[in-house]
């Protein structure tokens, strides 16, 4: 089993599930004999979930915040092609793959954690393959190890986010970080579903659940990210969580800025179009405001600086300077991106040999995000 975080605290308290899944051992390059529906559909390899998966579990061991439900445990479970521990480093916990038995029994007792305080807040991320019809498939470790029954090894999202409606826990949150694009072969030749982790049983739901799903990918889309980094998605969940979402409305600025549930989807969505016009985000489930994470400091935002027109990044040094802050970048080509605390900033621009203008201005870095064009004229 890996639980590795486990603190035994009195109250409400914060149960995380974090499952990446990079290594499928029945895809090509994967431990055991390959598939045939995984042939068809021309699945691969990827190394993005593992890293996300560590990263988001790093950043609620280290910098979840929430006073009403403090962290208490984290179910863990990664298949990456080498050795995967956390926390990462020095004498971190080895962390199991993630096979379907694995994965039914963390969720076991997570969802026992979870269940015993209806003040408990559940958190559920998955990062790896899916696919959707009439749900979202999220595919472990072992997916399609029967041809006979290909997705029985796949967690069947929409069935898993209706059961645990039985659970106590009335602040639930879903992260999946995976395509929910309709394949051509599990919609004509698949007839077997996942497995639910537990059945829905809508007489006993339990009333006033908040468990808002946050999807990587809108219906029919996919999701994406660049090899050897964290996928898009978590990325900037990441940032959002960091602040990109933070807001004083649920308390006063004197206890510190708040990142909301009901806020969180909006900025995904609008931050994953910044990346990447390829990806929408989509937030589904009934979902109240709450305060998720206090922030210890000023909010960090993402920034962006380019120039107009773009080849005169290739002359320009740039610095984003407050009281308390300088960054810089030397003349290259491309957007400077970089994340900031919230400030008001003087952004500046000289240029190599005098080629364009030098440049000033006063910018403030807000939520969710701040874009600066700097306009360097004719050379």
């Amino acid at each position: 089993m890996t639980t590795v975080v486990e603190r035994h605290l009195t109250g409400p308290a914060t149960h995380a599930f974090v499952v990446g899944v990079s290594h499928y051992r029945h895809l090509p390059g994967g431990s055991g004999p390959v598939s045939e529906i995984a042939e068809t559909m021309e699945l691969q390899q990827v190394d993005m979930p593992a890293l996300s998966a560590v990263a988001f579990a790093a950043w609620l061991n280290e910098e979840y915040n929430n006073s009403d439900a403090p962290l208490a445990s984290i179910e863990m479970l990664v298949s990456s092609s080498s050795p995967v521990h956390f926390p990462a480093g020095g004498e971190g916990q080895a962390v199991e793959g993630a096979t379907l038995s694995a994965v039914r029994e963390a969720f076991s007792r997570w969802y026992k954690r979870c269940d015993s305080d209806e003040k408990n807040v559940a958190i559920f991320y998955f990062c790896g393959h899916g696919f959707a019809r009439n749900s979202t498939f999220l595919l472990l470790e072992d997916w399609a190890a029967y041809e006979e029954t290909p997705m029985h090894e796949s967690i069947d999202l929409d069935r898993f986010h209706r059961g645990m409606g039985q659970c106590r826990s009335k602040t639930q949150l879903y992260f999946a970080d995976a395509c929910r694009s309709v394949d051509y072969t599990l919609t004509t030749t698949v007839t077997d579903s996942g497995t639910p982790l537990i059945q829905p049983n809508d007489m006993r739901n339990r009333p006033g659940r908040s468990a808002p799903v946050f999807y990587a990918a809108g219906d029919g889309q996919k999701a994406f990210g660049i090899p050897g980094q964290q996928t898009y998605f978590t990325k900037v969940l990441l940032m959002a969580l960091r602040g990109a979402a933070a807001g004083t409305w649920h308390t006063p600025p004197s206890d510190g800025w708040c990142v909301d549930t009901y806020r969180l989807g909006e900025t995904i969505a609008q931050l994953l179009q910044r990346e990447t016009p390829l990806q929408t985000g989509q937030t589904d489930g009934f979902s109240l405001s709450y305060c998720l994470t206090r922030l210890g400091s000023k909010p960090i935002i993402p920034v962006g600086v380019e120039c107009a027109p773009p080849p005169a990044s290739e002359y320009a040094t740039l610095k984003l300077q407050s009281p308390n802050q300088v960054f810089e970048r030397p003349p290259e080509p491309g957007t400077w991106r970089i994340t900031a605390p919230m400030d008001n900033y003087q952004l500046s621009a000289s240029f190599i040999d005098n080629r364009y203008p030098a440049y000033t201005r006063e910018v403030p870095i807000l939520p969710p995000y701040t874009d600066c064009t700097i306009p360097a004229g004719q050379a």
